[in-house]
C-alpha cells in the first residue's frame, strides 16, 4: 500500500478549514499557542540578559524599539542579539580581569575607559585625555587598598613636531 494514496484527494487545506476555519476562536488560539512555543527559546534568552543587568537597558531599548512594528521577529532577533552580544562581552572581559590582576596597565586602561565616558563614546584607539605621571598603591593593615592617580592633560605632538592639546579634550580654566 502507497501511503500516497491515502494522501491523495484529500486537500489537507481545505480540511485544516473545515475543522477550524482561519478567523474562529479556535484557530487563533492554535496561532498562539504556536507563537508561545516559538516564544519560550527567548524569553529565556531574555531573562539570561536581563539576569546579568550588564547589556539589560539595551535590550529593554532595543525591545521597546522592535515593538511597534507588529513583527514579532523583530523582537525575538533584538533578544537573540543581545545574547550574542553578551556572550562576546564576556570572552572580552576574561583578558580584562589579566590586565585588572596584575595593576600594570591598569591606569592606563581606566583612562581608556574614563576618556570614552567624557567623550561620549569615541573610540577606544582615539588619542587619550588623560596622561598619568603616576600610581600610588597603599595596602593599610586596615581597611581597604587605596589606589591614587596622578594625571596630567595629554599633549601630542602632531607631524611637524609641534605640541598641542588633545583634540576634544576639555580645557581647563
Amino acid at each position: 500500500i502507497n501511503n500516497q494514496s491515502f494522501i491523495q484527494g484529500v486537500d489537507l487545506v481545505s480540511l485544516e478549514n473545515r475543522l477550524s476555519p482561519p478567523g474562529t476562536i479556535r484557530s487563533d488560539l492554535w496561532a498562539q499557542c504556536g507563537h508561545s512555543i516559538l516564544d519560550f527559546p527567548f524569553l529565556v534568552m531574555g531573562f539570561i540578559v536581563m539576569m546579568t543587568v550588564w547589556r539589560a537597558w539595551e535590550l529593554i531599548a532595543a525591545v521597546r524599539a522592535a515593538l511597534p512594528s507588529k513583527n514579532q521577529n523583530d523582537v525575538r532577533k533584538c533578544v537573540f542579539k543581545q545574547l550574542c552580544w553578551l556572550i562576546r562581552d564576556t570572552f572580552f572581559l576574561l583578558p580584562a580581569l589579566v590586565v585588572v590582576g596584575t595593576l600594570y596597565r591598569l591606569p592606563q586602561m581606566l583612562g581608556q575607559f574614563i576618556a570614552v565616558l567624557l567623550s561620549g563614546g569615541a573610540s577606544l584607539t582615539s588619542n587619550p585625555i588623560l596622561d598619568v605621571e603616576s600610581c600610588l598603591m597603599d595596602f593599610p593593615a586596615r581597611g581597604g587598598p587605596a589606589i591614587n592617580f596622578s594625571c596630567k592633560r595629554a599633549v601630542l605632538q602632531n607631524s611637524a613636531g609641534q605640541e598641542g592639546d588633545v583634540e576634544g579634550a576639555p580645557s581647563s580654566p
